[in-house]
C-alpha cells in the first residue's frame, strides 16, 4: 500500500514540474526572442500599419483610415535601406460614408501612393515615382516625410514583450513556435504608449488623451522560425485596440492601431547597393 502510494506521489510531482517547467517556457522564449531581435544587424523585411479612427459625438460620426506598406532590405549600423513603400488614408465626416469606409478597413483600397526609396545614411531619405511604367526610369526627390521603417525591434516594442512575458501562451508545430498575448493594459499606459507613438508617430492619443482613456486592450503575436542555430524570429503582430470618452465634450473615440512585421534573411544580407539609375548629385530640389 505504501509502495501504490509513493508511485501516486511520484506521478503528481512529475505532473507538476512539468506544468511549472510548460509556465515558464512561454516566458522564456519570449526573451529568446527579445534576445534574437536585439542581435540583428541586417535584415530583408516587410512592415504593414494601419489604424482605423472613429469619432462620434451624439448624431454626428467621423472616420480615419491610414495604411502603410514597406518591403525591402536594411543594415541598422551604419544605418542603410533599399525598399519600396506604398500608402495612403481615407477620411469621412458623415454617417452613411464612414459605414461603406468601416467595411473596406485595413484592405488595399487605401493605397495611392508608390515609392521607391532608398536611403545611404540616417535621416538622408530619397524617393522616387516611376516616370513611365515602359522602362525603369524614375525621378528621385529628397524626402522629409519617409522616415527610416519601424521593424518592430526598438526598445519601446520589447520593454512590453518582456513586461507581459510570464502571461504569453505557446504553441508550437514542426517549423515554428507561436507566442501569443492578449489582455488589458489600462494600468500601463505609459508603456503602452510609447510603442504606440512608434507605430503612428504623430498621435497624440497616448500623451493629450491620456486622461479620457475609458479602456486599452493589446494583442501581440510573435512567432520563432525552429532551426539548427535555435530559434529565429520571423513574424510579429501587435493589435492596440482603445477607448476614449471626453466628459466634458461627449466626444468619444474608438481607436484600432495594427502592426505587423516579417522577418527574413536575419544577418544574412549583403551590402546594400544604391538603385539602378540614382545620382544624389542629381536628385530634384524638390522634396516630397
Amino acid at each position: 500500500m505504501r509502495q501504490k502510494r509513493n508511485i501516486v506521489l511520484i506521478i503528481l510531482a512529475m505532473i507538476m514540474v512539468l506544468s511549472l517547467s510548460s509556465c515558464g517556457q512561454s516566458s522564456g522564449d519570449v526573451k529568446t526572442f527579445v534576445k534574437k531581435v536585439k542581435e540583428i544587424k541586417n535584415l530583408e523585411y516587410e512592415t504593414i500599419v494601419y489604424r482605423r479612427y472613429i469619432v462620434s459625438n451624439g448624431a454626428t460620426k467621423g472616420f480615419k483610415g491610414e495604411t502603410r506598406i514597406r518591403q525591402g532590405k536594411i543594415q541598422l549600423d551604419p544605418q542603410i535601406f533599399s525598399e519600396y513603400y506604398m500608402g495612403g488614408s481615407s477620411q469621412s465626416y458623415d454617417v452613411e460614408t464612414t459605414e461603406k469606409s468601416l467595411l473596406r478597413f485595413g484592405s488595399a483600397d487605401y493605397l495611392n501612393i508608390d515609392y521607391k526609396v532608398y536611403s545611404p545614411k540616417q535621416k538622408e531619405v530619397y524617393a522616387a515615382t516611376k516616370l513611365s511604367s515602359k522602362n525603369y526610369a524614375w525621378e528621385w526627390k529628397k524626402s522629409k516625410e519617409i522616415s527610416s521603417p519601424e521593424l518592430g525591434i526598438k526598445t519601446s516594442f520589447l520593454d512590453v514583450y518582456e513586461h507581459y512575458a510570464d502571461k504569453f501562451k505557446q504553441t508550437e508545430d514542426d517549423n515554428y513556435f507561436y507566442l501569443d498575448y492578449k489582455g488589458d493594459v489600462i494600468k500601463n499606459l505609459n508603456q503602452i504608449g510609447k510603442m504606440q507613438r512608434a507605430i503612428i508617430p504623430k498621435s497624440n492619443f497616448f500623451t493629450k488623451g491620456k486622461s479620457a482613456i475609458q479602456s486599452c486592450k493589446l494583442e501581440i503575436h510573435l512567432v520563432m522560425k525552429k532551426g539548427k542555430g535555435g530559434p529565429t524570429p520571423c513574424e510579429a503582430k501587435i493589435k492596440i485596440t482603445t477607448k476614449l470618452n471626453d466628459a466634458s465634450s461627449g466626444v468619444t473615440v474608438d481607436n484600432e492601431d495594427n502592426f505587423q512585421a516579417f522577418y527574413r534573411d536575419i544577418n544574412e544580407v549583403k551590402k546594400i547597393k544604391k538603385p539602378y539609375g540614382f545620382d544624389a548629385s542629381n536628385v530634384k530640389k524638390a522634396q516630397f
